[in-house]
Formats: structure tokens, C-alpha cells, sequence
């Protein structure tokens, strides 16, 4: 039997979320945590730090963002909103020709790239207390 306290405590199920950036950024993710980036009027008035559910080996392999930041989505959707966004413009063809890392495999175009938005209402960091592993591929551009 389920009782109403256990339903009470129970939080919304996140599971692992994944943060890509530059391997410039490590030490000040380290000190600081991940910076929030102002917000897209388009799209939400609020800051957001880009995350996705899924790992992106191809990303990590064909760009310079091959560092991987692994984060605690249950932990972080106690405090923060998180939300999808539909991230079409990778899979555009149009964006594939417009010259932006033309080296990019086909695996790379045709993965989904859905995002998922940790949103604030006020600049910052999200913490460093979310982010269960930093891993940092080589770049093989």
C-alpha cells in the first residue's frame, strides 16, 4: 500500500544528464560549476545551461567540445526547472551545408540531438555538487 508521505517525498526522475563544453572551461567548471547562459528571448526568458539525456560520442570525437560533464539530473531537478527544447537545426540540411565543421561524420548528422534546458530565473553557476564525472576526450580535429 502506498502511503501519502512516500508520494510526498517522491521527486520527478531526471536520471544522468549530459553537459558539453570546451576543455578550456575545466578548471573554472571545477572551482565554480557550469555557467548559466543568458537567456534566448525566443525562446525563454529564463538562464539555461544545454544538456541532453543522451551521451554524444560523435559530438566528443568531431568538435571541439570534448569535454563531458555528467551530471545528477534527479538531484538538479529538485531545484531548478528542467525542460526540452527540439533541436532541429542540427538535423537541418540546410545548417549541414552551411559550412559549420563541414569534417563532421554522417553518424554525427544523424544523431538526435534533443536538448534539455536546466533553467534559473538569475544568473550564476549551477553547483559542483551536481556533476557526478568530468570525462575529457581528445579532440580529433
Amino acid at each position: 500500500m502506498i502511503k501519502l508521505i512516500d508520494l510526498l517525498n517522491e521527486g520527478k526522475q531526471v536520471g544522468i544528464l549530459y553537459h558539453y563544453t570546451s576543455p578550456d572551461n575545466m578548471e573554472d567548471i571545477k572551482k565554480n560549476g557550469i555557467k548559466f547562459s543568458s537567456p534566448q528571448q525566443e525562446i525563454s526568458n529564463m538562464y539555461y545551461i544545454s544538456a541532453t539525456r543522451k551521451k554524444q560520442t560523435s559530438w566528443t570525437e568531431y568538435s571541439s567540445y570534448s569535454l563531458e560533464i555528467v551530471l545528477d539530473g534527479n538531484k538538479i531537478s529538485e531545484r531548478y526547472k528542467i525542460t526540452p527544447i527540439q533541436a532541429m537545426t542540427f538535423l537541418d540540411p540546410s545548417f549541414k551545408k552551411s559550412g559549420v565543421k563541414r569534417d563532421f561524420s554522417e553518424e554525427f548528422w544523424n544523431e538526435e540531438l534533443a536538448e534539455e534546458r536546466i533553467l534559473s530565473k538569475t544568473s550564476g553557476y549551477l553547483s559542483p555538487e551536481y556533476i557526478l564525472k568530468i570525462n575529457n576526450y581528445n579532440n580529433k580535429l
